[in-house]
């Protein structure tokens, strides 16, 4: 269910029990091949998917379309919000939810940039209401093992509008890619500009971040291969996201 979509008495005798979503997304620069909103819109999608699929099992909030996105300023089109502002924006969202009475929340982020905000956001808030199940996590965390033996491009090939991003975008709307404009980026050649405890991708972490903006690392904007992206995987990627959350989702409610 769509929590925007109901009325207001419709919600108030919805068990309260229902585990809320909050997917959260950005308006920023993924290359020339991709769109700003492509963050954005595989968050859309998902919750598109796990409404067809829960239902009333399921109450989804209004999609978070902006986040942090500072490192991205130097590339045309990116929108951001501060940490203040953002932190201050998904806690008073959260909070109107529980005020309601509602027992479960999820997070579900489909940015790097937002990771920091929704962490500090959930510690705030499950410290604050004990008797609430605050949980969050990112759709490149479902499924990691899984996630893992599609990756084609190797090691650096799946970070930002890499293989793994360019796949779901063409799954989802092929309108939105520009095959022709793909370009591999950072993390092919960043090796040999940063030490070897930098390294890192959207499936395995580095011994240690090494904070900068995105135009230093990447000239182009890219993290990764598109070259290796398809529809085919894009949709074997949302499949194990959409498994992962629908047991997740499941297991919220017997939480309480």
């Amino acid at each position: 269910m769509y929590w925007s979509n109901l009325s207001s008495e419709a919600l108030s005798q919805t068990d309260k029990c229902t585990p809320v979503v909050l997917l959260t997304g950005a308006i920023e620069q993924h290359g020339k091949h991709l769109p700003l909103v492509t963050d954005t819109l595989i968050a859309s999608h998902i919750s598109e998917c796990i409404e067809n699929e829960l239902k009333e099992d399921v109450l989804i909030l209004p999609t978070m379309s902006v986040g942090y996105s500072q490192h991205h300023m130097k590339f045309c089109g990116t929108l951001s919000l501060r940490h203040k502002t953002l932190i201050g924006l998904y806690r008073d969202i959260l909070e109107s939810v529980i005020s309601h009475g509602f027992k479960n929340i999820l997070v579900l982020n489909t940015h790097g940039g937002n990771q920091a905000s929704i962490s500090v956001v959930c510690e705030m808030l499950g410290h604050k209401y004990h008797d609430n199940n605050i949980i969050h996590t990112s759709w490149w965390k479902l499924g990691a093992e899984q996630l893992l033996e599609l990756n084609e491009s190797g090691f650096g090939g799946i970070g930002h509008a890499g293989e793994f991003e360019t796949s779901l975008i063409e799954y989802i709307d092929a309108r939105f890619y520009q095959r022709e404009l793909s370009l591999v980026g950072g993390n092919r050649t960043i090796q040999s500009n940063y030490p070897d405890w930098s390294s890192a991708d959207m499936l395995r972490g580095s011994k240690a971040v090494v904070v900068q903006d995105i135009k230093k690392q990447t000239g182009n904007g890219v993290f990764g291969d598109p070259s290796y992206a398809n529809y085919e995987k894009g949709k074997q990627i949302l499949n194990i996201i959409i498994a992962e959350l629908r047991q997740i989702i499941k297991d919220m409610k017997e939480l309480n």
